[in-house]
Order: C-alpha cells, then sequence, then structure tokens
C-alpha cells in the first residue's frame, strides 16, 4: 500500500473489523466491507450532482458516520474532501465566504436543519454564496445512501499531491486550508504506527472531530492495520465526559486520545470503581500544551479503576505539519526545564 486509495480498498474483504458508531449507550455496527460499498454509493450520489475529480467538497455534517462515509467517497473518488468544523455563530459565515473566495470548484455539504440555521443568520449576500454553492443533497441524503453491494470495485488506485483538506483553526490569524498530499498522510500513518506498535488486535474509540488533524490521522491509522473503530460524537462527549472513560472500559478499548481538556473535563465526575481502564494500553495527550500536574491529578483519581502514568504518551504536532513528535509509549514522562 502506498496511498489512502489503496488503505480504504485493502478493507474490501474485511468483514470482521469495522466501525461502532455510539449514539449515548446505543451502538450501530458497520464492518469495513460494508462501509467501503455505501462510500461507493455516496460517491455516485456525488457524482450525479456533478462534483468532479479535483474539485473540493467543504463538509459540514454534524454526524461523525455521515463525515466518514464523504471523506471516503471523495478520497476513492478523486474529490477533496474538506471536513469543517460546526460553529453556531456568524463567525462561521465569515469562514464559509473566506472558503468560497480563496478556493476553486468548491461545493458544500450541509446538515439541513444546521444549514437552514445559517441561512436564518445570514445577512442578503451571505445568503448569496450558501445558496451558490451549497449541494441540494444534505448529510440526510448522504445516510439514507443505497448500500448496494454488487457497486463495482474497480477503482484504479492512484497517489495524489492534494487528498484532503483541513483547515487551521484561525488562533493565530485568518485560517488557512492545508493541503495534505499522499506522500504526507502516508508517511504519517508509517511513522505513528512503528512508534505506538499498533496491531490488528487493537481497537480506537475516538471522540474528537474529523476535522482535527489528531483525530482524522487516527482514524487513518486504525484503518490502515484493520482495528475496530468505536466513534463516539464530540457532543456526546461534552454533555458527559465520564462517558468516554465508560466505554472504554466497557468495550475495552486499548487505544485512545483527547486534548488537555477532555481530561480536565474528567476529572470533575466520579467514576465507578467497576470501570476497569487496565484494557488501556495507550491513551494520547495531543492538541494542547501538555500539563503534567493535570496527568498526574489524573492518573491520581482514576487509578482506582487500573489505570497508570505509563499508558500516556504526549504527542505535539500542528494543522500545518501533521504529527511532529510522540512521547515513548510505556515509559514515565520526563520533565525536561529550559
Amino acid at each position: 500500500m502506498h496511498n489512502l486509495q489503496d488503505v480504504l480498498l485493502a478493507t474490501a474483504q474485511t468483514n470482521d473489523r469495522g466501525f461502532y458508531f455510539i449514539d449515548g449507550q446505543n451502538k450501530e455496527y458497520c464492518s469495513y466491507q460494508e462501509f467501503i460499498q455505501r462510500s461507493l454509493s455516496v460517491l455516485t450520489l456525488l457524482r450525479k450532482n456533478d462534483i468532479h475529480p479535483g474539485e473540493t467538497l467543504a463538509i459540514q455534517t454534524i454526524k461523525p458516520e455521515a463525515t466518514l462515509l464523504l471523506i471516503w467517497a471523495c478520497i476513492l473518488g478523486d474529490i477533496i474532501p474538506a471536513p469543517c468544523a460546526i460553529d453556531y455563530s456568524k463567525r462561521q459565515l465569515s469562514f464559509l465566504k473566506l472558503v468560497t473566495n480563496t478556493i476553486k470548484n468548491v461545493h458544500f455539504i450541509f446538515n439541513k436543519p444546521y444549514n437552514s440555521y445559517l441561512k436564518k443568520i445570514a445577512d442578503d449576500s451571505e445568503s448569496s454564496f450558501l445558496n451558490k454553492n451549497a449541494m441540494t443533497i444534505t448529510e440526510e441524503d448522504v445516510l439514507m445512501a443505497a448500500y448496494d453491494q454488487h457497486l463495482p470495485l474497480d477503482l484504479q488506485s492512484s497517489s495524489s499531491d492534494q487528498r484532503i483538506m483541513l483547515f487551521s483553526s484561525g488562533t493565530t490569524g485568518t485560517p488557512k486550508g492545508i493541503i495534505y498530499s499522499d506522500d504526507n498522510l502516508y508517511s504519517d500513518l508509517s511513522t505513528i504506527s512503528k512508534s505506538v506498535n499498533v496491531s490488528r488486535q487493537d481497537s480506537f474509540l475516538n471522540w474528537l472531530p474529523l476535522n482535527h488533524i489528531l483525530g482524522l490521522s487516527l482514524h487513518f491509522i486504525a484503518l490502515f492495520h484493520e482495528m475496530d473503530q468505536y466513534i463516539l460524537p464530540a457532543n456526546i462527549f461534552l454533555q458527559k465526559p465520564s462517558i468516554w472513560l465508560e466505554l472504554i472500559a466497557k468495550y475495552e478499548v486499548t487505544i485512545s486520545a483527547s486534548p488537555n481538556f477532555g481530561y480536565k473535563l474528567c476529572l470533575q465526575n466520579e467514576l465507578s470503581v467497576d470501570n476497569d481502564l487496565s484494557c488501556l494500553r495507550l491513551l494520547i495527550m495531543g492538541a494542547e500544551p501538555t500539563s503534567l500536574d493535570l496527568i498526574d491529578k489524573f492518573v491520581a483519581q482514576f487509578s482506582q479503576n487500573g489505570f497508570s502514568k505509563e499508558m500516556i504518551s504526549c504527542g505535539y504536532g500542528l494543522t500545518e505539519t501533521q504529527l511532529v513528535s510522540l512521547s515513548e509509549v510505556g515509559q514515565p514522562l520526563d520533565e525536561v526545564y529550559i
């Protein structure tokens, strides 16, 4: 395998590993074999709506299942997926207008109620560009796309210099669209995989948004190794942070990740001793500056659940650079003062 199309196509016969899409305490399983067929159905839907190879699809969907279907469909069809953050404020309209003005041949696909909300708070010029660039199909159409196991899987794998686009947060300036090539992404997959020594026997739980480089990179690493993936919507985590740890224990997940604030939120919730976290072998802390004090508090609170400091690996990266560094898995964290 040499590119993301290869990684996706390799799952075509994998029916014993896949996604568990979690909605609260309920979960729905979809094997990788079924998911790639559903993605091909979504690709057919996109093509019928005049999206062509080389064009960009700005994804404004809310359910992770829909976002992943669109990302997979775009990769398989040489369309550039650009998953974007959801924001219920006028800032989002400014951001989408920036996307329209800076990216050629861009299409928007929305969650239908979210699109209606944006139109309600938009002025006339904002409504105009929304109407001009928004596709007639929505997130709801993507999820309803017919599953046809007889769709031909005769795609020719190829590498691209423009495989995926993500946007920087804009905290230090105007948000920028960052293009990742297959070489960028595949190199990152290989490097991280060797660093954390993952295998098909691992499982991964992700609540991070898929418009974030950490959440998306870990998705592809899990896919690369045909790991089961448990996908929890970020809004459910934010409503009840302890559900993250409860689900890790319930499904005996071995790998997960969170920024600092996620660990901090968990400290505000008690976790029953019945929730055994000893199944974990890797919990990545990234996307924000690492707080060793927070790590010590987290370990102290959840050591009764079988959690240990050696499970944490601290990572650093940027949207512009992907992963830069990751501390050694299973080793104590060293403190260095400069």
